[in-house]
């Protein structure tokens, strides 16, 4: 015997794991299955007897008392997070790395340049344009749009730089504009 955990009555499963008697599977879940969609469930927080109602069938707190739970927790018990973080990194390794920097250059690729990034290292040769150093290494290139205009990504409007090349671009560019904007005032 099993209880049923929406109307708390005893009965006999036909699954090991059922967790619904026939009356309450009957009128929760037969419509849900056409929507795909869990019923809402009111609970009782187990902390602080406010009712709150939720998706997860194993919850016993509310999202305010768990939000507690976890920051006691988390400083009662600073290597635990630390050991499950170093844990996952391990074991997820190759989509870490896939999300920190080649997931972030196709992103850059397609959104800030038109997808023609790579078109326009081949064009200039994996040069910077201005001190004429090799930029083919992994982090080495920068893509600038020539009239600042970041929405124009024509072939001709991007030229590519070193990373101590565009950023001195940008620096002297600007300090140019504010010496001659305080000397006109």
């Amino acid at each position: 015997m099993q209880k049923c955990l929406l109307c708390n009555q005893l009965f006999q499963p036909n699954r090991f794991w059922q967790k619904f008697c026939n009356n309450c599977r009957n009128k929760f879940w037969s419509p849900m299955r056409e929507t795909r969609r869990r019923p809402k469930l009111l609970k009782t927080c187990l902390q602080c007897n406010t009712s709150f109602v939720t998706k997860i069938i194993n919850t016993k707190y509310c999202h305010i008392c768990k939000k507690d739970i976890v920051k006691r927790y988390r400083i009662k018990y600073p290597e635990r997070i630390k050991k499950s973080a170093y844990k996952y990194r391990q074991s997820h390794l190759a989509l870490c790395r896939k999300r920190t920097r080649i997931g972030q250059i196709k992103l850059n690729n397609k959104k800030r340049f038109g997808g023609l990034r790579f078109k326009v290292l081949a064009r200039d040769q994996y040069q910077c344009q201005i001190c004429k150093k090799d930029i083919s290494g992994k982090n080495m290139a920068c893509i600038h749009h020539i009239n600042c205009d970041k929405a124009d990504n024509r072939m001709n409007n991007l030229i590519s730089y070193c990373k101590s090349c565009h950023p001195s671009y940008h620096y002297t560019l600007h300090q140019y504009q504010f010496k001659t904007e305080k000397s006109a005032k």
